[in-house]
Parts: C-alpha cells; structure tokens; sequence
C-alpha cells in the first residue's frame, strides 16, 4: 500500500471514511529481516477472510506520510512492526502484538476484542505536505 492507495480506499484527503469494509494495516521497515515474514502472515490472513477485510502492508521509511498520521516512526533504532484495524465505521484500533500471526490475529478479529481496546480512535487522513 502507498499513501494514495490508502487516500482513495479508506479515508480521502478530506478526513471522509470512504471505504465498505474493514481494513488491516501493517506499517514495516522493509530493512528488517522481519518483513518478509510478517509479509506471508499477512497473505495468509487475506486469503482466510477472503476479502471480507482487506490486509496492506506499507514500509513506514518509505511512506512516511502514512506513518507518521498513525505515529508509526520506524526509522529509529529498535522500532517494531505496528498494525492498526479500520473497522466499517471508520474507527481504527492498535494492534496489541508486534508479529500479526494468523492465530492470534484471527481470533482478536473474530471476537472483537480490538472493541476493547484502549487505543481506539478515528481513521484518520494521511498527513499532507505542510510546509512553514
């Protein structure tokens, strides 16, 4: 996923929630050895919902607009993979866990625990070019 991808699917420019269903972003350092890994977890878990939810993933270096409106900064040392949920309303949840494997994803997908979740908020837009 790039920036755009996410403007024109999930939340336009405007800040509108545009999408018709649930989506699951992973933000990665693809400098990681990780990312492959969390890459084929991800395809696993897209053909377990067989499209009913959408699975992106999105290197935070390289899309840093993307990352940082979810305040993902994987540039710096020691960072981790973050996932978020955007559920049909327009709300997105943190992912609890570093490593989205496919048991432990699909079952706090599948019984809603991320409706508990202390980091819950509005999908957001994507960070614009500000300039000073």
């Amino acid at each position: 996923m790039v920036g755009d991808d996410y403007d024109k699917s999930i939340v336009d420019t405007s800040g509108k929630f545009i999408s018709d269903r649930p989506h699951f972003i992973t933000f990665i350092n693809s400098n990681t050895e990780h990312s492959n890994i969390i890459r084929a977890s991800l395809e696993h878990l897209a053909h377990y919902y067989q499209g009913d939810i959408q699975f992106w993933f999105t290197n935070a270096v390289l899309d840093d607009k993307l990352a940082y409106t979810y305040e993902v900064y994987s540039d710096q040392e020691g960072a981790v993979p973050r996932s978020i949920l955007i559920d049909t309303d327009g709300k997105a949840y943190t992912f609890p866990h570093v490593f989205p494997s496919v048991n432990v994803t699909t079952n706090w997908i599948d019984y809603k625990k991320y409706k508990s979740s202390p980091f819950q908020f509005k999908a957001l837009a994507r960070m614009s070019d500000m300039k000073l």
